[in-house]
């Protein structure tokens, strides 16, 4: 079963290039400091979350677009193997 995490983040994570993981969806993810794969744009990152449930981006943020409200998608599949995808509401409701 793939499972899904999304999350808008606010003004502290786009400036500080993190991504914070809700205690609701926490359980689908590795342990605290537990290393794991991450594919950002078919490019594959070893990541880890920190105490306070936060997925540091600075080995991808060049990637994305960190600015206040994005819109992140972190899935897993049935390999255990997480996919990060930044979801563009423009195209979602393009007129």
């Amino acid at each position: 079963m793939i499972m899904k995490y999304i999350r808008k983040i606010n003004l502290t994570e786009a400036k500080r290039f993190f991504i914070k993981i809700d205690a609701e969806h926490f359980p689908m993810f590795p342990g605290i400091k537990e290393e794991f794969t991450l594919v950002v744009k078919k490019k594959k990152f070893e990541v880890n979350i920190d105490r306070q449930r936060r997925l540091w981006a600075f080995k991808f943020r060049s990637l994305v677009d960190f600015s206040h409200d994005s819109i992140f998608e972190i899935t897993k599949d049935e390999e255990n193997i997480f996919y990060l995808k930044q979801i563009d509401l423009k195209k979602i409701f393009k007129d």
